[in-house]
């Protein structure tokens, strides 16, 4: 990962090398999600505060964005907290991080426009909201999802399944290396939208 202090390229450093590692063993998959909440988090308290507020519930701005990771994250660490509890994958094999990645893309190319322009994980962002409030959320949400998965071994990330609104059912290695996977998608879609203005992607 790149020592670069600025955040927005320390985020683009961060996604371009997340291909070239594997095999993405449970020690593995800890560091890198705890090293992409650093970049996350980092990025996002680097966007000035009325920029952060820009867009809405159709076109996402940045506390959108956040605020949309901050819900996954929060789901997805309600499920990894109950391990025992969650089915058997049907097969207990996992795709690797470039399968997942190819995967996820084809996914979204095929989902139903109903769920890209109204997705279920929308932030719905209250008055006297702060950046730092948002930014807040999602760490706490992350950490929640982090410290859960510490509990777990790598047999059990490849025997138990969960359910992704379009994905499908995925084993948890799967599930956490959409994660990675997601955090970087919605760290673009930002950096795109601030950019060049272009509308914010709900995906």
């Amino acid at each position: 990962m790149s020592t670069s202090t600025d955040p927005a390229s320390a985020a683009t450093a961060f996604a371009a090398s997340l291909d070239a590692s594997a095999p993405y063993s449970h020690a593995e998959l800890v560091a890198a999600l705890d090293a992409s909440r650093r970049v996350v988090v980092g990025y996002f308290r680097s966007i000035p505060e009325p920029a952060f507020f820009t867009g809405d519930a159709k076109s996402w701005g940045p506390v959108h964005q956040l605020g949309h990771l901050a819900l996954s994250h929060g789901r997805m660490s309600g499920g990894f907290q109950r391990k025992d509890a969650l089915p058997a994958h049907p097969t207990g094999v996992s795709r690797g991080y470039a399968e997942m990645k190819a995967f996820y893309e084809a996914g979204l190319a095929t989902a139903p426009a109903s769920f890209i322009n109204a997705n279920p994980f929308t932030a719905a962002i209250e008055p006297g909201a702060t950046r730092a409030g948002v930014v807040a959320e999602f760490t706490r949400a992350d950490e929640a999802l982090v410290d859960a998965v510490r509990a777990w071994t790598d047999r059990e990330l490849d025997a138990r399944a969960l359910k992704h609104p379009v994905l499908g059912v995925l084993t948890a290695r799967e599930m956490l290396l959409f994660c990675l996977q997601h955090d970087a998608r919605h760290v673009a879609n930002v950096q795109a939208r601030l950019a060049g203005g272009a509308p914010g992607r709900v995906d």
